[in-house]
């Protein structure tokens, strides 16, 4: 398969790791996209069938709330002081 000796080799030469999976260009695309995206986006269709419409849109606003309103206080911690790194500012916070 043309893809997938492409996947394992740079430049037409092999990659030389030993143990080295060999990887399909959609396998590939796929691994891309879940990291890019993340688990938690990609699990949210399977999490709305089993809640159902409305307790999963009720899970999905306090999931946004408790992730921006921690956020926005570092953000306004970092505005009002003159720290700069975000490991200092929750040491400050917490």
């Amino acid at each position: 398969d043309r893809s997938r000796k492409e996947m394992t080799s740079v430049g037409g030469a092999s990659t030389g790791i030993k143990g080295a999976r060999n990887t399909t260009l959609i396998q590939g695309v796929f691994s891309l996209a879940k990291s890019a995206i993340g688990a938690g986006a990609l699990a949210l269709p399977h999490c709305f069938a089993q809640l159902g419409s409305l307790p999963g849109s009720l899970s999905l606003i306090f999931a946004s709330l408790t992730t921006t309103i921690p956020l926005h206080f570092l953000a306004r911690l970092a505005a009002n002081t003159d720290l700069n790194s975000y490991f200092a500012i929750g040491n400050l916070a917490f």
